[in-house]
């Protein structure tokens, strides 16, 4: 019996064995090199299980990724809503915008729960095996909440252009990705003084770095001409 089989508990229903089975495979081998076979023989059930749940191999990835992003993003929108409650008369502050965006993005580890990260690798993998795919999965589940919490934003940062506040969320969203999945290379190169399981810390620090970088002095329309030019 190799790993993969050992992680999976035996007593779990067949649609969650199958979804939890097939998001490490996604995960550690790719989506296109992943067959049904291989996810039936793991998970110990027949071909006619997966097909009676999902249809067929891409509409299994699409519940699984449903299963991740929506109780995430609807969390997000609970969180943000709460904030504004608090803040009735103002602008929801800039930090709850960020602490309702990021705290369940991270979780107990990542999306949904998913301690192993294997929600971040997997979406790694099919951004660079299926982006068209993944572009119609922006559509469904992350065009809306991304609209909701940059319109919360520009209402903290009136003072910025639209533009600006587009390529700073940018930057937001790369670091988020980027704090979970590469915490071991953190780890080796501060020779262990940074404790990157400490994901309470990391999401303090996230929130601080990303709303100081948003309350940073806006770059002129002359400066970024010039960095074009120098380019």
């Amino acid at each position: 019996m190799n790993n993969l089989s050992k992680t999976v508990p035996i007593k779990m229903d067949t649609q969650e064995r199958i979804l939890e089975t097939a998001e490490q495979l996604f995960a550690r081998r790719g989506f296109e090199t992943t067959s049904l076979r291989h996810i039936t023989k793991e998970a110990r059930v027949n071909l006619a299980a997966v097909n009676y749940h999902f249809g067929s191999k891409e509409g299994l990835l699409k519940e699984l990724l449903r299963m991740r992003i929506v109780p995430m993003n609807e969390k997000r929108r609970s969180m943000l809503e709460a904030f504004r409650f608090q803040n009735s008369t103002q602008p929801v502050p800039l930090e709850n915008v960020f602490e309702a965006f990021l705290r369940p993005f991270f979780g107990t580890g990542s999306p949904g729960g998913d301690s192993e990260g294997l929600f971040l690798r997997m979406m790694g993998r099919l951004s660079a095996e299926k982006p068209g795919f993944m572009e119609s999965i922006y559509q469904e589940h992350f065009r809306d909440i991304q609209e909701l919490f940059i319109n919360a934003i520009k209402e903290a940062r009136p003072n910025l252009r639209e533009e600006e506040v587009f390529w700073r969320f940018h930057f937001a969203l790369t670091l988020m990705l980027s704090s979970m999945t590469q915490r071991q290379r953190l780890k080796i190169s501060s020779h262990g003084r940074c404790q990157t399981d400490d994901i309470e810390g990391l999401i303090e620090r996230l929130i601080a770095f990303i709303c100081a970088g948003f309350q940073s002095p806006v770059a002129s329309e002359n400066s970024v001409a010039a960095m074009g030019v120098l380019s």
